[in-house]
């Protein structure tokens, strides 16, 4: 794979599976002993994408290409999906390349639903396949999406189907995602991208709840207006499909796994809110913030 990091020292190994598929693994101590293997993908690159994230309107594809991400977020439904912790490359391209030019017309591809590809941009340039990809296809829209800060490293001039959406989460929340930058470097990478032309979104998710999160989310979101002025934003509450949760809850046993979830149809989802109109309490009250009927913290207008 053209770009990838020298001085990486190989150990081979038959298949791929044999290091990141056992119940067995680490999950903890390979993620802070992050190390990557290097593969050939044998089945599909293309899947359909889960009904719980947003299609765009379009039918909704995803590529695998890279498989985990190199972020450690406690609560990232990755830790209930794969047993390792590990990154896993998969270097036959030009197959991935034949699937996706004959995707069906007008599609959604998502390329960082199960990873961070710009995350790893260091090891190895993605981006300028999937920017040729796009200016050969023109009429299917493909995102990148990032925790990273990494934006120095995007090629320029992408065409207008390709949207980079930046993912920001309020400054309290990075207790339990470890290596991700700090947001302020996300959002300067959020402009850097701007300035090389890239069609830029952000994305305030998941929307997760601690003690005053609602005016952290708040907060976040006037950083947001102040540093970028307008910009798409997405939100999005935290979910996850309930057999992830419960891996999830013996990998990575950590307080935010723990939250009392309700369940509906086999999806683990915060309960409404309890509170839904404007706070009656101390301006600035944690406890008083209200929320909108979706469950997202917004500013009162």
């Amino acid at each position: 794979m053209e770009g990838l990091g020298e001085g990486i020292q190989p150990v081979p190994i038959k298949n791929y599976q044999e290091v990141f598929n056992p119940n067995y693994n680490d999950y903890h101590f390979q993620k802070r002993k992050l190390r990557l293997i290097l593969a050939e993908k044998k089945g599909s690159f293309l899947q359909k994408g889960s009904p719980l994230c947003n299609n765009r309107g379009r039918q909704f594809y995803y590529s695998t290409q890279l498989l985990g991400c190199p972020f450690h977020c406690h609560y990232c439904y990755l830790g209930g999906l794969y047993p390792s912790g590990y990154l896993v490359l998969f270097l036959n391209w030009e197959k991935l390349k034949e699937e996706v030019m004959a995707l069906q017309k007008g599609a959604f591809l998502a390329i960082s639903y199960e990873s961070d590809l710009l995350g790893v941009e260091r090891l190895f340039r993605a981006h300028p396949f999937w920017i040729e990809i796009g200016r050969n296809r023109p009429d299917l829209l493909i995102e990148s999406r990032t925790k990273s800060a990494n934006h120095r490293l995007l090629p320029e001039a992408p065409p207008p189907n390709f949207i980079l959406t930046t993912t920001l989460t309020p400054t309290p929340l990075r207790q339990w995602e470890k290596r991700v930058p700090e947001v302020e470097k996300r959002i300067e990478g959020v402009k850097i991208a701007r300035e090389k032309g890239y069609r830029v979104e952000v994305a305030i998710e998941p929307v997760v709840r601690f003690p005053g999160y609602q005016l952290e989310y708040r907060r976040l979101e006037e950083l947001i207006r102040k540093e970028l002025g307008e910009i798409p934003i997405q939100w999005g509450e935290y979910r996850i499909p309930s057999q992830l949760l419960k891996r999830l809850r013996k990998r990575v046993p950590s307080p935010v796994n723990y939250y009392p979830f309700r369940q509906t149809g086999g999806v683990a989802h915060y309960p409404p809110p309890l509170q839904e109109t404007p706070p009656t309490g101390p301006v600035g009250d944690p406890s008083q913030e209200p929320l909108s009927p979706e469950g997202f913290p917004r500013p009162f207008k």
